[in-house]
């Protein structure tokens, strides 16, 4: 993630939105972040589109505030963000979970991610 943030976003910072008008997605076709593509072709558009993004930890941020259900979201996909959202679901703070630093926590993905 290039965005460097030493705690999580605050809530008024996820629901301004104005980050989006800086992230590297805007203005890419939407259907390219959806279910209806085979899961390779979205995890290769995710690592395309937000390896670069200065808002990769405030589009997760917002996604797993926001539940978001559908897409992909901070530079992982929905599958992704399962776990991430149970362990917000079971009490663990938000900066925690973000925080790919700090060993036991942060963002844990798979050999496939970006």
């Amino acid at each position: 993630m290039t965005l460097e943030m030493k705690s999580a976003p605050t809530l008024r910072e996820i629901a301004d939105r104005a980050w989006m008008e800086k992230a590297s997605c805007r203005g890419v076709d939407t259907e390219r972040w959806f279910h209806a593509k085979p899961p390779k072709q979205i995890r290769q558009h995710v690592e395309q589109v937000c390896a670069s993004c200065p808002m990769t930890r405030l589009c997760l941020a917002y996604a797993l505030v926001n539940n978001e259900e559908f897409g992909a979201w901070g530079g992982l996909t929905v599958s992704e963000l399962r776990p991430l959202r149970r362990r917000l679901d079971a009490g663990e703070p938000l900066s925690s979970v973000l925080d790919p630093g700090v060993p036991g926590t942060g963002l844990h993905r798979g050999s496939d991610a970006a």
